[in-house]
Order: structure tokens, then sequence, then C-alpha cells
């Protein structure tokens, strides 16, 4: 729950969420509603902070990896809207170039530790992209 780290104020938020909906298949098609939501919510108690988005990890099982790419595609455009906005909000992706493939998943959904080696270097890649563009400022 956002509302429990929130009040701390923190300069930097790493935010994937979706992956037990959609894997689930809750309320998949109100899951993106969802994510925006919690992303106004960071942004709204932290306004100085950078929220970097991930697009959640593949998952074995087709029907779910299907929904997930649906899910996926909505992220960016969401994204968007809140950097329009003035926000510090950017994407990345758990499963372009340098992410993962199901081959990194030790259960089907969860990764190995090679898979989460992969996702430290996909935030980085954000952090990286939020510090070039100077978004990044001292904790309040």
């Amino acid at each position: 729950k956002a509302e429990i780290s929130l009040p701390q104020r923190p300069n930097i938020i790493l935010l994937m969420a979706g992956t037990n909906d959609i894997n689930g298949n809750d309320d998949v098609d109100d899951a993106p509603t969802r994510l925006a939501n919690l992303i106004d919510e960071c942004v709204s108690a932290c306004p100085d902070a950078v929220v970097i988005v991930a697009q959640i990890t593949p998952i074995a099982n087709s029907d779910s990896e299907a929904r997930s790419q649906t899910f996926n595609a909505a992220i960016p455009d969401i994204v968007n809207a809140r950097v329009a906005a003035g926000h510090h909000v950017l994407t990345v992706d758990m499963q372009g170039l340098n992410g993962l493939t199901t081959a990194d998943l030790n259960d089907g959904l969860h990764p190995t530790d090679e898979g989460y080696a992969k996702m430290a270097n996909v935030w980085l890649s954000g952090l990286n992209q939020a510090a070039a563009s100077n978004w990044i400022t001292p904790p309040v």
C-alpha cells in the first residue's frame, strides 16, 4: 500500500504493479485505471519525486502473457499523460531489449536470480534517464 511509504516523501519511486491481477485475471479491464490512480497518488503525495513505472515482466502462462501484453501496452500512454501534466514520470520496459524472457522465470511468474539482475539493470536505465533529465532532487 502506497500510503504506508509515501509519507516518508521519497525522491525516487520505483513502481511495478499489476502482475498478480493480470496473472489471476482479476478485473483486468480496470487494471490500467488502477495503475493510473496509483501513479497519481504517488505524484500527489510526493510532487518532487521521480516515479519510474515498469511494464510488468513476462508470464509463462500464454493466457496471462496475452493479458500482460495488453496491460503493458497501456502503460506508456498512462505515463505520457502524467508527463504532459508536468510530472516527472517515465516508463521502463521489463521485457524489452535488455529485459526478461520466460527463461528468466523461476516458476513461470517470479524471476530467477539472473532475472532479478536483469530487472536491476532495467531500473538502472530508468534512473540514468531521470538523472540525465535532471529530475532527481534531494529527498525532502
